[in-house]
């Protein structure tokens, strides 16, 4: 935590910054709350980088559950998370966001949507690997 605060406090440019700020967010464990305002910068340097935007939009995806209890807004920023992964060729995280996407449909009990589970995935897999091998890391 100390690393991440020396670095925000240097002049990191705004990966940098970005990168420090999910190391602290992902030290957090379940105490997300009172970190708004690290939420609100990590977007805001994130403007311009798919890869960074989409790993911000998984971690607010899980704050909006855990902290703020509001699982509609978890799934909102989970299939926007799973949107850029996928957009950028990175199917781990489109995985992680789409499983949270899926926990959010589950616990919200929607009818109305068809589960992203019986979606085909958002990305095309190399030739040679089936749908069920585990997806390629990056």
């Amino acid at each position: 935590m100390r690393a991440a605060t020396d670095l925000l406090a240097r002049d990191a440019g705004p990966s940098d910054r970005v990168r420090a700020r999910l190391a602290v967010l992902d030290t957090a464990g379940q105490g997300l709350t009172g970190l708004d305002e690290m939420y609100a910068h990590a977007m805001e340097d994130s403007e311009g980088d798919t890869a960074l935007r989409a790993a911000v939009q998984l971690r607010l995806a899980v704050k909006y559950v855990l902290a703020d209890g509001d699982p509609e807004r978890s799934r909102t920023a989970a299939v926007e998370s799973a949107a850029l992964a996928a957009s950028m060729g990175d199917p781990r995280l489109a995985v992680q966001a789409l499983t949270v996407q899926a926990r959010m449909e589950r616990a919200s009990g929607s009818r109305t949507r068809r589960p992203c589970s019986r979606r085909p995935a958002p990305w095309s897999w190399p030739s040679g690997r089936s749908a069920s091998a585990t997806p390629p890391r990056s």
